[in-house]
């Protein structure tokens, strides 16, 4: 799937994953955010945004703006391992971008990472890996996410997957 992924940083910024962002065919909605131009949306989507250096920010400037100006809603994802029973407010940084990506026409993928879940470890700069879960334990942490999540993000706009699906 060719999408945008996102994922907070520790100062709550938003990271945006430079290897996965693409944009894929698909027809605009009809919401009347469609119609701000490039200039005003590329200002919303990159509002709060980390690149980690300035020549990372103009490359994804660039390739943001090249992605609008083609007229197809961009198929935004990010994932959410479900390694307790509720999201916490680090993951609300990544769902309010979600949301921004929504308002303006393109679709969100919400990702519950009911594979990348049960896998001991974790990536996202901790001192400490994180306990290895049961599947039922991921089951039922994976269980309520969703509910969460569309306390942010439209329930009407929103595809949920799991990526055990996908794997």
């Amino acid at each position: 799937m060719s999408a945008v992924a996102l994922r907070p940083n520790l100062e709550g910024k938003i990271l945006i994953s430079w290897p996965r962002f693409f944009a894929r065919s698909g027809r605009l909605g009809d919401k009347a955010e469609m119609s701000k131009s490039i200039d005003e949306q590329l200002a919303i989507l990159m509002r709060g945004v980390e690149y980690g250096d300035e020549k990372v920010k103009e490359t994804m400037t660039g390739e943001l703006r090249e992605r609008l100006a083609g007229g197809r809603p961009l198929k935004v994802y990010c994932g959410y391992d479900p390694t307790a029973p509720d999201i916490h407010l680090g993951h609300t940084v990544t769902m309010r971008k979600l949301r921004q990506f929504q308002e303006l026409g393109h679709e969100v993928t919400f990702l519950i990472g009911t594979f990348t879940g049960l896998i001991g470890g974790d990536p996202s700069d901790k001192d400490s890996l994180r306990p290895q879960q049961t599947p039922e334990q991921v089951a039922e942490n994976a269980r309520t996410y969703a509910e969460q999540a569309f306390k942010i993000l439209d329930r009407e706009q929103t595809v949920v997957r799991y990526n055990a699906d996908w794997l």
